[in-house]
């Protein structure tokens, strides 16, 4: 299976907004609840008030806030780890023949 692992430091614009259209919650899916997350937004207008821009532009900036990890494709999204649900990124057919193979050995 081929991936490209990408630096939260070197996530663009385009990739947050790629990960957000993934999400069933918005931003509160991706970004960690916390005392840093807190103290790094509490000067800051609540995340219901921000525009998106504004929001996307804070995590660019501070992208210590955001889970780990996130992993997605064009049409699936994982946060935090898994086992069982990272099974998604993997094609179908793949997974039957690593079963039968697993299986009957």
């Amino acid at each position: 299976m081929q991936f490209k692992k990408i630096k939260y430091k070197d996530l663009s614009q385009k990739n947050i907004s790629h990960i957000l259209s993934l999400t069933e919650r918005g931003f509160d899916d991706i970004i960690i609840d916390g005392n840093k997350t807190q103290e790094l937004l509490k000067n800051r207008p609540s995340n219901d008030t921000m525009s998106f821009s504004t929001m996307t532009s804070f995590i660019l900036r501070h992208s210590e806030i955001l889970k780990s990890p996130i992993i997605f494709d064009n049409c699936h999204l994982q946060i935090g780890y898994n086992k069982d649900d990272i099974r998604q990124f993997i094609p179908r057919n793949q997974r039957k023949i690593w079963l039968t193979k697993n299986l009957f050995n």
